[in-house]
């Protein structure tokens, strides 16, 4: 993860935030921001989510390439994010969709996105493409099949997890909502 380390250091410096002004946005702890700018600590999805957001960016943006890319992402060419036991997320989104990260996750058998947490300006969809996906949202589990999606606000809490006995695999779509209100409607 040395390359999103990097782009989220130079990101960070760009907003004029020191390490410890982003940790206090993101409600991280300033050891954690240091170590993983450095390559010295892996961050789990919700981490990276905290960090995306406290510094106004999405999850494709991290990917950003100086070169124009044409629209079309083939499976095999989509950007992995090794999530260590739990499986693997890929990206689908580009920086040119400004304010939505769309991501396809496969879980281990009991692969999970951690703690349940929340943070501020976005709106969620999970939609389960294969296997069982639990997505827990204030302490209340709600059971993905196939086929099946949910969409929530990230204020609430929220963890995602592989409920069933083989691997899982879903899309997790997040949308940047407009604070002052017009978030989708024509201007």
């Amino acid at each position: 993860m040395t390359d999103i380390s990097r782009r989220l250091r130079s990101t960070r410096l760009n907003r004029g935030l020191t390490q410890s002004e982003l940790a206090l946005k993101a409600g991280l702890s300033p050891s954690f921001i240091s170590q993983f700018e450095r390559g010295q600590s892996d961050a789990s999805m919700s981490s990276l989510s905290r960090i995306c957001t406290a510094l106004g960016i999405t999850f494709g943006d991290l990917f950003r390439s100086e070169q124009v890319l044409p629209n079309l992402i083939r499976r095999r060419d989509r950007r992995r994010i090794d999530l260590k036991q739990a499986g693997s997320k890929y990206v689908i989104s580009r920086p040119g969709m400004a304010g939505v990260d769309v991501c396809c996750i496969e879980f281990n058998v009991g692969g999970s996105t951690g703690e349940a947490y929340s943070h501020l300006g976005k709106s969620e969809l999970v939609i389960c493409i294969n296997g069982v996906v639990g997505v827990e949202l204030d302490g209340e589990l709600q059971l993905l099949n196939r086929g099946d999606s949910v969409d929530f606000q990230s204020t609430v809490s929220h963890r995602i997890s592989n409920q069933g006995s083989a691997s899982a695999e879903f899309y997790w779509i997040t949308q940047e909502l407009d604070l002052s209100g017009r978030n989708g409607a024509p201007s």
